[in-house]
């Protein structure tokens, strides 16, 4: 049978499985790495962010191949650990922490409960909700992206006074 028509004919599952597996990086450490065997994968795919690492596996691949080729790839997945660490090493403790800096100053923080993670600039300050059993990464992202939302609005405002003087308008603005 040829093994075009064998795909056609062999079952697949529609559903989304995740798991985790345990990888001893070379400077001895071991992280879990989240495994997601993904219906509409075509390949394997190892990602690193805040969160972690995570490998997307397509259905047919088999658990053996995608932990080897995690194996095969651990010296990036160390580097890309060490690019993200200082994210998620943010200086807060949650409750505790009183200033945040925000445009070279320290402004005053207030500590909320709140059904999501969440950061605000208010008048007197800036203020963040947190879950009661909200992760670390709840925290970084939504500082990530209080900070990203903070210098669009000043980079908004500061474009329009320099334009003048610019030989063309910029067609987009990236934040990294």
């Amino acid at each position: 049978m040829p093994r075009r028509l064998f795909r056609l004919l062999a079952p697949t599952s529609r559903t989304i499985e995740r798991d985790s597996f345990p990888l001893r990086l070379d400077d001895g450490r071991t992280i879990e790495i989240a495994r997601v065997r993904h219906p509409q994968a075509r390949r394997l795919r190892l990602s690193v962010d805040e969160r972690g690492a995570r490998l997307t596996l397509p259905p047919r691949a088999s658990l053996a191949s995608g932990e080897r080729f995690a194996a095969e790839q651990r010296t990036w997945v160390a580097a890309q650990l060490e690019r993200f660490a200082p994210a998620a090493a943010v200086g807060l403790v949650a409750g505790e922490t009183a200033w945040l800096p925000l445009r070279g100053e320290l402004v005053p923080l207030d500590w909320r409960d709140g059904r999501y993670a969440c950061v605000r600039a208010e008048p007197d300050g800036v203020a963040i909700a947190l879950p009661p059993r909200a992760p670390r990464t709840a925290l970084v992202r939504a500082l990530r992206d209080f900070y990203e939302a903070e210098a669009r609005a000043d980079t908004g405002r500061w474009l329009a006074r320099h334009l003048p003087g610019l030989p063309r308008p910029p067609r987009r603005v990236r934040f990294r």
